[in-house]
């Protein structure tokens, strides 16, 4: 994705909770000679605001901004990009709101394509549901999500997820019906802009309705 992307000019907001993580993610945008910025929990007030600017300067050659979801989530703006990647969900689904808006600031005039990275049959992928389910509620009943912690149950079945597909032979005509094959014209269809609707594209920090807008699931 991040090849094609970069091939095509757009420029890419890359979240993660784990600085191991976002280290490992510069490294390869070091290996791959891209240029970017970093803002994690270690950068300072003032050094932020730098690298914030130099990604947003007028013809800036930075292609990607590495940042974790809570110290790049809140508070900025970084409209110079048109697409957020959310490599790794955060437990509270706000925060994961807070970090799609980035790009979806004023000045906004291109349309911003946000990307979930979910692995099928894990615990992501339950803990996932599980956050969808309540934030159906949330808006249905309460308006606002009140609560974080997860009981001993859920957090059980969180665990449980996945653990028959785990051992599952992948061989069988039941596991290669499970797989998921991403091949270039997949990839394509995944990136391809003109296919969304613009009314779908919008993300906003005060309406509820954002909460499922930011759930909802494209299959290439």
């Amino acid at each position: 994705m991040m090849v094609k992307l970069k091939a095509q000019g757009h420029r890419v907001l890359l979240y993660s909770q784990f600085q191991h993580m976002l280290d490992l993610l510069e490294d390869y945008c070091s290996h791959k000679r891209w240029s970017y910025e970093r803002i994690d929990g270690k950068v300072g007030g003032a050094e932020r605001q730098i690298r914030i600017d130099r990604f947003n300067a007028k013809n800036s050659s930075r292609f990607c901004f590495l940042l974790s979801t809570r110290a790049g989530g809140l508070g900025i703006n970084l409209a110079t990009a048109d697409t957020v990647i959310i490599y790794d969900s955060d437990w509270n689904p706000h925060a994961d709101l807070q970090a799609m808006a980035r790009a979806h600031r004023l000045g906004q005039t291109n349309k911003v394509m946000i990307y979930r990275l979910i692995t099928r049959g894990t615990i992501e992928e339950r803990m996932m549901q599980m956050t969808k389910k309540k934030m159906v509620l949330e808006h249905l009943v309460v308006g606002r999500l009140k609560a974080q912690n997860i009981n001993q149950e859920e957090l059980d079945d969180i665990i449980r997820y996945g653990s028959k597909e785990l051992f599952a032979d992948e061989n069988d005509e039941a596991g290669k019906s499970r797989q998921i094959h991403y091949d270039e014209a997949a990839i394509d269809r995944l990136l391809d802009r003109d296919q969304i609707d613009p009314e779908e594209t919008t993300v906003d920090d005060e309406e509820d309705e954002s909460f499922l807008k930011a759930f909802k699931i494209r299959r290439a």
